[in-house]
């Protein structure tokens, strides 16, 4: 899943676009930026939130990467085996799952959870 679909040299709209889908050009979520994939999985105010969320849950601090494949090598550095070791693991496929499945809600469902509900909803994932 990571890997593969979140290419961001890989470039879908002309495909999209000859299927007749027109995806949106702002983020969902907060309305604000132009939606890229950094942007949608790791800088946006309301994925920046989760990150924030299940890191204060380990007890780290870290600053965000810039990209995704950061965030991934980044991630794997810090796994320590031990007793939180899954959760940790589980932590970026909890948020990027969250994100993935707030913003299809949004976008052909026409429903929003609140950023309350969204964090509960991370947390459900995670636990």
């Amino acid at each position: 899943l990571t890997k593969n679909n979140f290419n961001p040299q890989k470039n879908n709209c002309p495909l999209l676009c000859r299927r007749n889908f027109h995806g949106p050009s702002r983020c969902v979520l907060c309305r604000g930026e132009e939606e890229t994939v950094h942007h949608l999985l790791v800088h946006c105010v309301w994925v920046s939130s989760l990150w924030q969320l299940g890191l204060s849950l380990m007890g780290v601090c870290w600053v965000q990467p810039q990209k995704v494949h950061d965030v991934l090598v980044a991630w794997k550095r810090r796994m320590k085996k031990g007793l939180a070791f899954g959760v940790w693991k589980l932590i970026p496929l909890a948020i990027w799952w969250s994100v993935w499945k707030e913003r299809n809600r949004r976008i052909f469902e026409g429903q929003d959870l609140s950023l309350h509900d969204f964090k509960h909803y991370f947390l459900r994932i995670l636990y």
